[in-house]
Protein backbone atom coordinates (compact mmCIF):
# COMPACT_ATOMS: atom_id res chain seq x y z
CA UNK A 1 0.00 0.00 0.00
CA UNK A 2 3.07 2.89 0.42
CA UNK A 3 3.66 2.31 -3.69
CA UNK A 4 -0.35 3.15 -4.16
CA UNK A 5 -1.44 6.71 -4.64
CA UNK A 6 -2.78 8.57 -1.80
CA UNK A 7 -6.39 8.75 -2.79
CA UNK A 8 -6.30 5.00 -2.94
CA UNK A 9 -5.58 4.79 0.40
CA UNK A 10 -7.44 7.46 1.57
CA UNK A 11 -10.24 6.08 -0.04
CA UNK A 12 -10.72 3.17 2.88
CA UNK A 13 -11.50 5.54 5.54
CA UNK A 14 -14.00 7.07 2.92
CA UNK A 15 -15.66 3.52 2.45
CA UNK A 16 -16.39 3.77 6.22
CA UNK A 17 -18.83 6.67 5.91
CA UNK A 18 -20.17 5.39 3.11
CA UNK A 19 -21.36 2.62 4.98
CA UNK A 20 -22.47 4.62 8.06
CA UNK A 21 -24.51 6.62 5.39
CA UNK A 22 -26.27 3.55 3.67
CA UNK A 23 -27.53 2.60 6.84
CA UNK A 24 -27.99 5.75 9.75
CA UNK A 25 -31.64 5.59 8.81
CA UNK A 26 -33.05 2.07 8.71
CA UNK A 27 -31.10 0.17 10.85
CA UNK A 28 -32.30 2.20 13.49
CA UNK A 29 -36.01 1.74 12.49
CA UNK A 30 -35.49 -1.54 12.11
CA UNK A 31 -34.32 -2.40 15.53
CA UNK A 32 -37.87 -0.73 16.44
CA UNK A 33 -39.45 -3.06 14.13
CA UNK A 34 -37.89 -6.03 15.05
CA UNK A 35 -36.32 -6.01 18.32
CA UNK A 36 -32.87 -4.07 19.09
CA UNK A 37 -31.46 -7.31 20.61
CA UNK A 38 -31.48 -8.98 16.91
CA UNK A 39 -30.09 -6.04 15.11
CA UNK A 40 -27.52 -5.41 17.68
CA UNK A 41 -26.32 -9.10 17.55
CA UNK A 42 -26.28 -9.95 14.26
CA UNK A 43 -24.36 -6.08 13.71
CA UNK A 44 -21.94 -7.81 15.88
CA UNK A 45 -21.63 -10.87 14.06
CA UNK A 46 -21.71 -9.04 10.69
CA UNK A 47 -18.93 -6.60 12.18
CA UNK A 48 -16.65 -9.17 13.35
CA UNK A 49 -16.74 -11.64 10.43
CA UNK A 50 -16.31 -8.38 8.03
CA UNK A 51 -12.80 -7.02 10.13
CA UNK A 52 -11.56 -11.13 10.31
CA UNK A 53 -11.61 -11.10 6.37
CA UNK A 54 -10.07 -7.40 6.58
CA UNK A 55 -7.07 -8.88 8.69
CA UNK A 56 -6.33 -11.73 5.97
CA UNK A 57 -7.19 -9.96 2.82
CA UNK A 58 -4.92 -8.94 0.15
CA UNK A 59 -7.04 -7.03 -2.15
CA UNK A 60 -7.52 -3.38 -2.14
CA UNK A 61 -10.91 -3.51 -4.04
CA UNK A 62 -12.09 -6.10 -1.43
CA UNK A 63 -10.92 -4.28 1.49
CA UNK A 64 -12.94 -1.35 0.02
CA UNK A 65 -16.60 -3.52 0.46
CA UNK A 66 -15.34 -4.71 3.11
CA UNK A 67 -14.58 -1.73 5.39
CA UNK A 68 -18.23 -0.56 3.45
CA UNK A 69 -19.67 -3.64 5.40
CA UNK A 70 -18.02 -2.63 8.95
CA UNK A 71 -19.57 0.96 8.24
CA UNK A 72 -22.77 -0.47 7.83
CA UNK A 73 -22.65 -2.29 11.26
CA UNK A 74 -21.37 0.92 12.90
CA UNK A 75 -25.17 2.37 13.64
CA UNK A 76 -26.23 -1.13 14.63
CA UNK A 77 -23.37 -1.62 17.41
CA UNK A 78 -23.39 2.07 18.51
CA UNK A 79 -27.14 3.38 18.25
CA UNK A 80 -28.86 0.63 18.74
CA UNK A 81 -26.67 -0.94 20.66
CA UNK A 82 -26.38 1.94 23.47
CA UNK A 83 -29.99 2.36 23.78
CA UNK A 84 -30.69 -1.08 24.23
CA UNK A 85 -28.23 -0.79 27.01
CA UNK A 86 -30.17 2.37 28.84
CA UNK A 87 -32.95 0.67 28.73
CA UNK A 88 -32.08 -1.39 31.14
CA UNK A 89 -30.87 1.64 33.31
CA UNK A 90 -33.62 3.58 35.47
CA UNK A 91 -31.76 6.20 36.87
CA UNK A 92 -31.08 8.81 34.94
CA UNK A 93 -27.00 9.45 36.70
CA UNK A 94 -25.94 6.27 35.65
CA UNK A 95 -27.51 6.51 32.05
CA UNK A 96 -24.92 10.08 31.55
CA UNK A 97 -22.22 7.63 33.44
CA UNK A 98 -22.94 4.61 31.06
CA UNK A 99 -23.18 7.14 27.98
CA UNK A 100 -19.92 8.13 28.85
CA UNK A 101 -18.16 5.50 29.11
CA UNK A 102 -19.50 3.94 26.13
CA UNK A 103 -18.12 6.73 24.22
CA UNK A 104 -14.45 6.95 26.17
CA UNK A 105 -14.19 2.95 24.99
CA UNK A 106 -15.15 3.03 21.66
CA UNK A 107 -12.53 6.27 20.72
CA UNK A 108 -10.10 4.03 22.85
CA UNK A 109 -10.77 1.01 21.08
CA UNK A 110 -10.39 3.16 17.97
CA UNK A 111 -7.15 4.20 19.11
CA UNK A 112 -5.92 0.38 19.93
CA UNK A 113 -6.77 -0.51 16.48
CA UNK A 114 -5.21 2.19 14.58
CA UNK A 115 -1.87 1.69 16.97
CA UNK A 116 -1.81 -1.95 16.51
CA UNK A 117 -1.64 -1.72 12.45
Amino acid sequence: MLCLPHYKVGLLGSCFFIGIILTIIPVPALADKHGRKNIYVASLIVSLCAQAAFMVNTRLDVAYMLMIVVGMTFPGKSIVGLNMGLEFLHLNSWQETTVSAFMFTECFATILMTLSY
